[in-house]
């Protein structure tokens, strides 16, 4: 049982909006029976058994619900024990992204909690604070239920010939017809959603239209443009119209690791690679001379091994380019679609990876928000790097950061979001160019180790290596292996 989902864990703290969550917390046992119900149907693919409609206090108590069923069925249909094992599409992912969106809402919340709720200032300034509050949580509940349901349905198979796994993305169709994982994660998102209903009857989650739920995991999809100029992996439904939440969904889905830094990238890179590659894992696992697909079959052990160091440092060297096109992606769609400048900062900050810095409560037109303060960039930078930018040879320090530094100096200066403008953002891709020099250095140390223990015959010890790189564990720092291969 997930810590502090249904079954187990302290109450969540009450606020002024929450009921009695004393009362909730020891009436959560009546809802076991309708929880295991939802976990059993959310580990089906079908999706058409009727849910049971449950009946909550407060949108936050979904919450509890989140974890405890979505995370659950995730760990059935694709955890390491479950039915079709998914080495990046598993619960960790899910955790990584809620987390990205929330920094999102959270942060969007005190910022611009009308563009929270897609509504007019107008609109929001004319409910009460109790409405207010009460709408910020649906929509924080609805977030946390992107996050572990955007990806829910990963349906995919492996080519009888390469041995790689073949998913089957899409978002054709409707709720009816629903034709691709994505559109069939709406599908349970959706019944997920409106199984949730207050004590008077109406539905938690009514001001989500249908058409929102479609839109918001339609924007996760990733196209692919890898022609002369082309964009490499974006995503086309990500556009000017897509919700506060949809984008904080999309962009933390596609570009929230990779914005964290290197070590995040890394780990899920290389968790992908798993995923895709299912011919050497089970070469691992059963022995290379055992597989059966049409393409391997007739190599040798050794040369299906060698062939599956070359898969491991292509994809290692196709890191870095991801990481680069991110950063262009990242920062022409805050540019070019988003038109509030807080909201444009606000995504500069996360997925541009400044840290947000908010000093003193502004209040204005009755609303409540934070004004922002850039603090000192350099400092700001190497906190996101746990100190490694600042510490960096300077060749590795990319072009962003002087950008950064000229533009802002380095004495925390002060200033708005107005102010800013579209040019912060064009200044602060560094994050994505210091993932992608360390991607290259990276696939640099290993080469040279591969190439140097090939040399010396150890055909083997060059495997093992690789793949114990790609399980992003144990690994050597850069300084050692530059050691060794010294």
């Amino acid at each position: 049982m997930v810590e502090g989902g249904l079954g187990g864990g302290p109450p969540p703290e009450e606020t002024k909006y929450s009921p009695d969550y004393e009362a909730l917390f020891k009436e959560r046992t009546e809802h076991e029976v309708e929880r295991k119900r939802l976990v059993e149907a959310f580990t089906k693919d079908n999706f058409t058994e009727e849910l049971p409609e449950i009946e909550i206090g407060s949108a936050q108590e979904v919450e509890l619900y989140v974890d405890s069923v979505l995370g659950e069925a995730l760990d059935a249909k694709y955890g390491k024990e479950g039915e079709s094992y998914r080495a990046y599409h598993e619960r960790r992912h899910s955790q990584l992204v809620e987390e990205s969106l929330l920094e999102c809402i959270d942060a969007g919340e005190k910022v611009c909690p009308e563009l929270v709720l897609g509504m007019s200032r107008e609109d929001f300034e004319a409910l009460s604070p109790v409405e207010q509050e009460k709408k910020l949580v649906v929509q924080r509940a609805y977030a946390k239920a992107l996050a572990w349901g955007h990806d829910f349905v990963q349906e995919a198979d492996v080519d009888p010939e390469t041995g790689k796994l073949v998913r089957y993305r899409g978002m054709e169709g409707d709720f009816d017809t629903p034709e691709g994982n994505e559109a069939k994660s709406a599908v349970a998102l959706r019944k997920f959603l409106r199984s949730f209903k207050y004590l008077d009857g109406s539905g938690v989650f009514d001001d989500i239209s249908d058409e929102q739920i479609w839109a918001d995991v339609a924007a996760t999809l990733p196209d692919f443009d890898f022609g002369p100029g082309g964009k490499g992996v974006y995503q086309p439904g990500l556009t000017a119209e897509t919700s506060f939440a949809g984008v904080s969904l999309a962009m933390g889905d596609l570009r929230g690791a990779e914005s964290r830094g290197f070590d995040w990238a890394a780990e899920g890179s290389d968790a992908e690679f798993r995923e895709v590659n299912v011919w050497i894992t089970e070469g691992i696992e059963k022995g290379f001379e055992n597989l059966e697909y049409t393409n391997l079959k007739g190599k040798s052990e050794q040369e299906l091994k060698d062939e599956a160091v070359v898969a491991a440092l292509s994809w290692l060297k196709n890191a870095s380019s991801f990481d680069r096109s991110q950063g262009e992606r990242s920062a022409e769609f805050i540019n070019d679609m988003v038109s509030d400048e807080r909201a444009k900062e606000l995504f500069a900050r996360r997925f541009m990876k400044l840290d947000v810095v908010r000093e003193g409560e502004v209040q204005e037109g009755g609303v409540s928000f934070y004004e922002p303060k850039i603090p000192d960039v350099a400092r700001s930078l190497a906190d996101v790097h746990e100190g490694g930018l600042a510490q960096m040879p300077e060749e590795f320090i990319p072009p962003g950061f002087e950008i950064l530094r000229e533009r802002f100096g380095d004495s925390g200066k002060e200033s708005s979001s107005e102010e800013l403008g579209s040019p912060f953002v064009e200044g602060v891709q560094s994050i994505y160019e210091t993932n992608a020099a360390l991607s290259d250095r990276r696939f640099d140390i290993i080469r040279g180790r591969v190439a140097f223990l090939k040399n010396m015959g150890k055909h083997d010890e060059a495997f093992n290596y690789i793949m114990g790189e790609m399980e992003f564990m144990d690994r050597m720092s850069e300084e050692e292996l530059a050691e060794h291969m010294s």
